[in-house]
C-alpha cells in the first residue's frame, strides 16, 4: 500500500537535513525536551483528564502477571510460533536459527 507520501530526512533546529542514527536520536530527544521540559504551571490531572472516563483494562493481579519475568519456556514457545523461515530484521537470520539455537541465545 501506498499513502503517496515521499520519506524525507529529518531536519535539526537550523532546517539541516540529519541522516545519522545518533544524530536523529540527539534531535527528538532536543525536541520532547522543548516541549514537554517546562512544566511550571502544569497541572498533571489537567494533562490526563480523559484518562478517568475509561474503565481500567486490568486490575492489580492482571498487571501482576503481566510484569512476571518471561520464562525460557514461554520465549521458546513465542520463536517456534513464528513461521520458520522468516526472518524478523534485516540481518536475514531466520526464526528457524534462533529456535534451532535456542541455548545459545535463551539469554
Amino acid at each position: 500500500m501506498n499513502s503517496g507520501a515521499i520519506w524525507t530526512s529529518p531536519k535539526d533546529v537550523d532546517g539541516l537535513y540529519i541522516q545519522l542514527q545518533e544524530e536523529i536520536s540527539k534531535a527528538i530527544v532536543a525536541h520532547f525536551q522543548l516541549v514537554y521540559g517546562h512544566n511550571e504551571g502544569i497541572v498533571v490531572e489537567d494533562l490526563i483528564w480523559g484518562v478517568d472516563p475509561y474503565p481500567s483494562m486490568y486490575d492489580e493481579d492482571s498487571n501482576a502477571t503481566l510484569y512476571q519475568k518471561v520464562t525460557e519456556e514461554e520465549l521458546h514457545e513465542v520463536l517456534k510460533s513464528f513461521k520458520g523461515d522468516k526472518s524478523q530484521g534485516p540481518d536475514g537470520w531466520t526464526m528457524k536459527l534462533f529456535t534451532h539455537f535456542f541455548d545459545l541465545f535463551k539469554k
